[in-house]
């Protein structure tokens, strides 16, 4: 580490900062629907594990569109297996005068396989999906970090 933080490296897991304070003051907001809810208690998770502060200085949208692409299709014609594609574009910004932050699109996916019986593959659907939204949050976690990170670096002249 000691020959790399000359040029401005900083770990994102550094235990001295960790921005815990400036993640749990994030207020989440999502459009109704069950995949903005699952994004929305995935990042609840991650920005404040412990409860949000009960001053909100960031906004986030996390405005998430999920798609289904057949990638495995048997001699019959008939798909075996699905990939589900996750795509987030994230709004952050200043609650105080909504000033915009920071703009990013994220795309994560997962896949699941088609089961015999319906039930089956529904819960598989479902457990692919609840994985994206996972790694969707947590991506967007560490956008956020590096955003505190490079905002606390000392502008150079």
């Amino acid at each position: 580490m000691i020959g790399i933080s000359g040029c401005g490296f900083t770990p994102v897991y550094d235990q001295r900062q960790t921005y815990s304070n400036e993640l749990a003051s994030v207020r989440i907001q999502t459009p109704k629907g069950r995949d903005h809810q699952q994004i929305r208690v995935a990042l609840e998770d991650r920005l404040a594990p412990m409860g949000g502060g009960a001053q909100s200085d960031y906004i986030l949208e996390p405005n998430v569109q999920i798609s289904l692409q057949p990638i495995s299709i048997e001699t019959d014609g008939t798909t075996s297996r699905y990939r589900v594609i996750g795509t987030s574009m994230m709004r952050f910004y200043r609650a105080s005068d909504r000033k915009e932050l920071l703009v990013d699109r994220i795309q994560r996916f997962s896949s699941y396989t088609i089961g015999r019986a319906d039930f089956s593959t529904y819960i598989s659907n479902q457990d692919a999906t609840r994985q994206l939204m996972d790694e969707l949050a947590e991506e967007i976690r560490l956008r956020l970090i590096r955003y505190f990170a490079m905002r606390d670096v000392p502008k150079e002249e």
